[in-house]
């Protein structure tokens, strides 16, 4: 407290320390109501740009909603698992990398059609990685961007084979 010039007390500008009236002088400063408006917009932002392009593909097998022989097969073995990641990986890139809407179509068939052979296998182990070594160099060679029907793969047994 000191004494003004009209000799009335007035009271000094300088409060001691509290960590109570700090947080409250913080709260009513509505800094946190700011803040959590900033994180709000920029994780909607980043949200948007991420619906912008194309819908990201599903490379990985998600082992807890397996559903297909082929699926289950690739969860129970290590190998498989490793070559599965390796292909999400490559696949992520190239489809960050497509910058048109039929490059990402074409990579969206081209995937397609991968799935399609990688299911035919079944359980078989060894058809499984075949198809996996063959889209991974598929994709390194930038095959996948350019239109083709098959990869050439027939598996003996199936349906319409001959022989």
């Amino acid at each position: 407290m000191s004494l003004s010039v009209f000799g009335a007390r007035r009271q000094s500008a300088v409060q001691p320390f509290s960590p109570f009236g700090t947080t409250e002088r913080l709260m009513r400063s509505g800094l946190p109501l700011a803040l959590g408006l900033t994180l709000a917009t920029i994780l909607a932002a980043s949200l948007a740009v991420g619906d912008a392009r194309a819908e990201p593909m599903a490379g990985t097998v998600n082992c807890a909603t397996a559903s297909k022989p082929a699926e289950f097969e690739i969860c129970n073995s290590e190998a498989l698992l490793i070559a599965d990641d390796n292909l999400a990986r490559l696949q992520a890139g190239i489809e960050n990398n497509a910058r048109t809407r039929p490059q990402r179509q074409l990579l969206a068939r081209s995937h397609d059609q991968w799935l399609r052979e990688r299911d035919s296998c079944g359980a078989d182990q060894t058809c499984l990685a075949l198809r996996y070594d063959a889209r991974i160099s598929e994709l390194k060679s930038g095959q996948a961007l350019r239109p083709v029907a098959s990869s050439g793969f027939v598996r003996f047994g199936q349906k319409g084979d001959r022989g």
